[in-house]
């Protein structure tokens, strides 16, 4: 009978392991959006503490509905302070969960062998788990003080770190994106609390199952003021938010804006260069200076493509999509730069997920935004090349350029409005909320952590 409980364990978390996964896969293939988003969190929260109190009763025959209620309400806070911070951002109805998706996928392809070490470190943890919980249960009798407290604390741990090194690395490249829109950002900023007071909750109570340190005696900046918690768990809680959430997010911003700036300031510089060649008066060689400066675009051109593996990869997307729009048509034989491109790989990842990904998040990408404004911007001086070489009187062509002059003149103008918009742009407050949001909830979530333990466990 002994063996055959310690065998139900093993098919239960076979089977919590297999359905935990296909919930990830659903996400992280399809992406979440708002209207799923919420169902998403509850899910989780849900099968993570069913999972974690069946493994508890079946290791070690400590069980209690109430407890397991408890803590599942206590995970809501988590859902109740997203809930606020969102109605911050205004309008939800966005494609944040793909353009996030987007983003994730890009650092994981340009990073492998930080995805592969967060996947061998869970692999590790997952099969450690069943491991040191049978040399505990074969070693200690059912429904033992000491066997329940250890079966506990080591369950708890599992669901507080196990993960981590797997999804850290993803959280925190999606948030310092210099290519995610800042609706994005800010969105997913938000989406990490869903996830993070469950965390903190787990933490908390893993902290106060441990053998009784003198947790009462801490005061404030030594004075005669007492802490009714731990500080050791706001530091950490705290310092995890900073360094895993709010400080990606920042360096996210700040890297995001100045990409956006430097193309800005890169398409003014060849509207600039264009100008100055129309304004020439060089009669009908304006063709001729058109075609160096056409030349010299193709060159810079091919090097923007070459400096982004991501950005090849997308534009070979978009040229198969079967709706037949395409980012990158042959102007400026933008196509053969594409093929001839040194980094483009022979065959790229492409799944449904990345496709689906990539068409949410195109529009909102600063680089594909940069792209759809070459293939215009190629397209026309092509035109105007061609319109000159046609010409066949000089004051014509000079009149024809000049008014071509003009009109990129006021182009230009617009391009130097949106970079001073740009430059003046400031973080959004929910960084600032998210900040206080934590800072509050945290002696929260340790008192009710303390409360559960000592009731349900130390009673």
């Amino acid at each position: 009978m002994h063996l055959l409980r310690f065998l139900v364990f093993c098919f239960a978390y076979f089977v919590f392991a297999i359905a935990s996964a296909r919930l990830t896969s659903k996400a992280t293939t399809h992406g979440l959006r708002t209207s799923n988003a919420f169902a998403f969190t509850e899910l989780t929260i849900l099968l993570s503490t069913a999972g974690m109190f069946s493994f508890i009763y079946l290791l070690s025959g400590f069980g209690s509905v109430a407890l397991m209620a408890l803590v599942f309400a206590g995970a809501q806070l988590g859902v109740i302070v997203t809930g606020i911070l969102w109605g911050f951002l205004g309008s939800s109805e966005t494609e944040w969960g793909l353009r996030s998706l987007w983003a994730g996928n890009e650092f994981g392809l340009k990073h492998p062998i930080t995805m592969v070490l967060g996947l061998l470190f869970s692999i590790v943890a997952f099969l450690g788990y069943p491991i040191v919980a049978a040399i505990l249960y074969f070693r200690h009798p059912i429904s033992s003080p000491e066997l329940e407290v250890r079966t506990i604390q080591l369950t708890l741990l599992l669901s507080t770190v196990a993960g981590l090194p797997l999804s850290l690395p993803v959280i925190v490249g999606t948030l310092s994106s210099e290519n995610l829109d800042e609706g994005t950002r800010s969105r997913f900023l938000v989406a990490q609390f869903g996830g993070l007071v469950p965390f903190a909750l787990y933490l908390a109570l893993f902290y106060w199952t441990l053998p009784n340190p003198n947790r009462e005696s801490a005061s404030f900046l030594n004075t005669n003021i007492p802490l009714q918690f731990p500080l050791i768990l706001p530091i950490i809680l705290i310092s995890y938010l900073a360094s895993f959430i709010l400080i990606p997010y920042l360096i996210g911003w700040l890297r995001g804006r100045t990409k956006r700036l430097d193309l800005l300031k890169k398409e003014e510089g060849w509207l600039t260069d264009l100008v100055k060649t129309l304004e020439a008066p060089t009669g009908k060689s304006h063709a001729a200076e058109l075609g160096h400066l056409i030349a010299r675009f193709g060159e810079k051109w091919k090097n923007f493509l070459d400096s982004d593996k991501m950005l090849l990869w997308g534009i070979t997307m978009s040229q198969t999509e079967d709706s037949g729009k395409t980012v990158a048509e042959p102007n400026l034989d933008a196509t053969a730069l594409v093929e001839n491109a040194s980094q483009l790989p022979e065959q790229a990842p492409f799944t449904e997920g990345s496709v689906e990904a990539f068409r949410g998040t195109r529009d909102y990408d600063p680089r594909f935004q940069h792209v759809e404004w070459f293939n215009e911007f190629s397209g026309q001086t092509s035109n105007i090349m061609r319109e000159l070489e046609t010409s066949v009187n000089p004051d014509k062509a000079n009149t024809t350029a000049k008014d071509w002059a003009e009109f990129y003149r006021h182009q230009r103008e617009e391009l130097r409005r949106q970079i001073k918009a740009a430059e003046k742009f400031r973080a959004p407050s929910v960084a600032a909320l998210s900040l206080i949001a934590s800072v509050t909830i945290t002696p929260l979530v340790d008192q009710f952590a303390k409360k559960v333990i000592e009731h349900f466990v130390h009673a």
